[in-house]
């Protein structure tokens, strides 16, 4: 799939799991150059109405309720730990958690520097003990 960013600019390639794939070429929409997702083009990400703001809605319904971040002060908004923003903070911790490397996780979620990564890695404890339980065994003198 290719994107071209808003932030940036860049055109940038990214591959797809096979299971999204398989879901868009079932699709009856979004043929050559038409959105899939045609109600989202030109969205703005913020606002009442933006994505982020709909992306925490759409969460709420089924009870799932992020944590304020941020409260809002003066002409700036309140942050939430739940954004449209946080698929990709989960995309990169479950990529982290399969083992998969700095490197390539940092290729696939675009962020600019091993550091910025870094701040978006959360690694659950299970791959942790598995990491340590590769040492190999002290033997008693």
């Amino acid at each position: 799939m290719t994107v071209t960013t808003g932030k940036t600019g860049k055109e940038v390639t990214v591959p797809i799991h096979p299971q999204f794939a398989s879901w868009l070429q079932r699709q009856t929409y979004g043929i050559g150059k038409a959105p899939v997702f045609a109600t989202l083009v030109g969205k703005n990400s913020a606002g009442e109405n933006g994505l982020s703001m709909q992306f925490k809605r759409i969460m709420e319904r089924p009870g799932i309720r992020g944590r304020t971040l941020r409260e809002a002060a003066g002409a700036g908004r309140s942050q939430s730990s739940l954004s449209f923003h946080s698929l990709r903070h989960t995309f990169n911790a479950a990529l982290a958690n399969a083992g998969v490397s700095v490197e390539m996780r940092q290729k696939l979620t675009g962020y600019a520097s091993p550091e910025m990564n870094a701040i978006y890695t959360h690694h659950e404890l299970e791959p942790l003990r598995a990491a340590v339980a590769l040492i190999p065994s002290i033997r008693p003198a």
